[in-house]
C-alpha cells in the first residue's frame, strides 16, 4: 500500500474503512471515502498540511481519527486524544479539534462518555451503539427528540 510517507511496511484494519499504516519513517491512518463521510463535519473539514484528504499522520492528526471514531479506540487512547485536542486549541490548523471537543455537539459528548466507561459498561454501550447505526442510544447522550416518549408518559402523540 502506498502512503503519503512512502510504501507501507505494515497495516492493520482498525475497523471497516479505518486502516493504521506504518512506513520505514512514519505512519498514520487512512480513512476510506465512505467512512470519511461519517466523521463529524467539524473534524472532516480540517486539512492537514502533512497528508492529503483521508490520511492522518501519527504524531498529531491521529487525534482526529480517534475522536471521530471513539468506539474503535481504547479508553486510554481516548483520554490522551481528549487531552491533546484541548492543547490544540492554540496550534494552527488543529484549532478546530480543540474547539470541538468541549462543545455540545452530541458526537463530542459521546467521546467523553465512551472514555468515561469501565470495560463492561463500554462493551454494552458500544453494542447498543452498533445496533443503532452509531447514534447515541441511552445515557446522557440519547437524542430524546427521536423517540416518541409521550406515548409512554400518557401524553398524546
Amino acid at each position: 500500500m502506498n502512503t503519503p510517507w512512502g510504501p507501507s511496511q505494515s497495516h492493520k484494519y482498525i475497523a471497516p474503512g479505518i486502516i493504521a499504516v506504518s512506513t520505514a519513517s512514519h505512519g498514520g491512518y487512512y480513512i476510506w471515502p465512505h467512512t470519511l463521510t461519517k466523521m463529524p463535519e467539524a473534524l472532516r473539514a480540517i486539512r492537514s498540511p502533512y497528508a492529503p484528504e483521508g490520511w492522518y499522520e501519527e504524531d498529531c492528526d491521529w487525534v482526529i481519527v480517534a475522536l471521530a471514531f471513539p468506539e474503535h479506540f481504547p479508553r486510554e487512547t481516548l483520554e490522551v486524544a481528549i487531552s491533546m485536542a484541548r492543547s490544540f486549541a492554540r496550534d494552527g490548523y488543529l484549532d478546530p479539534v480543540g474547539a470541538w471537543i468541549d462543545t455540545d455537539d452530541p458526537r463530542a459528548k459521546q467521546v467523553h462518555y465512551i472514555a468515561s466507561l469501565d470495560e463492561i459498561s463500554r462493551e454494552r454501550y458500544l453494542a447498543a451503539l452498533a445496533r443503532h447505526d452509531g447514534q447515541p442510544v441511552y445515557g446522557p447522550l440519547a437524542d430524546h427528540k427521536t423517540h416518541d416518549r409521550t406515548r409512554c408518559e400518557g401524553g398524546s402523540a
